[in-house]
């Protein structure tokens, strides 16, 4: 299978998650994570249709965001973020995945103030307690959303989580119960 037809496939079976939950059917949004891909690839998935990219490093993100400038990207940033570093992003991505901490949140809303822009976020929740991942702890996770709704220039628009790996996919399940 080459690239078009593996996009193509993946695209289907989403749809049909979709129909299946009763969901309209752009209930969901793939993003290629490009992380360790060559712009050259990433064209090649540009020109089956995928739209929507992420990146976790913001060095090797500029250089993409550079290289492919001209293509109608929709550019994620999905990796752990220095303060130092969210200057860089704004007004380049669309959705930053993890915003975990308080003083996070108020570079973002510097940022975004001095871009007259709201950059839209999703607050990272470390659901299962794992040192090696980022994340907000989850019962703090409420004053973290609560600090954010002070903040005129960031909108939190969901979660992000990821659960520890396990060989049963119904494993992990309990973890995003934890969310609701």
């Amino acid at each position: 299978m080459n690239a078009c037809e593996r996009l193509s496939s993946v695209l289907e079976r989403i749809q049909k998650a979709c129909e299946r939950a009763g969901r309209g059917e752009n209930c969901a949004k793939l993003l290629g994570a490009s992380k360790t891909v060559p712009p050259e690839v990433i064209k090649e998935f540009y020109n089956c249709g995928l739209r929507v990219y992420g990146e976790n490093r913001v060095q090797e993100f500029l250089k993409k965001y550079e290289v492919l400038k001209d293509l109608d990207i929709e550019w994620h940033f999905i990796g752990r973020l220095q303060t130092n570093k969210v200057k860089y992003l704004m007004g380049k991505v669309v959705l930053i995945h993890s915003l975990d901490r308080k003083n996070l949140a108020d570079e973002i809303q510097k940022r975004a103030f001095k871009n007259n822009i709201v950059q839209e976020v999703l607050i990272e929740v470390n659901v299962g307690g794992e040192e090696t991942k980022g994340g907000v702890e989850p019962e703090k996770l409420k004053e973290l959303f609560e600090y954010t709704l002070e903040l005129q220039n960031v909108k939190v628009i969901g979660l992000m989580a990821i659960p520890p790996y396990l060989e049963n996919p119904e494993d992990v399940r309990p973890y995003f119960r934890r969310l609701r």
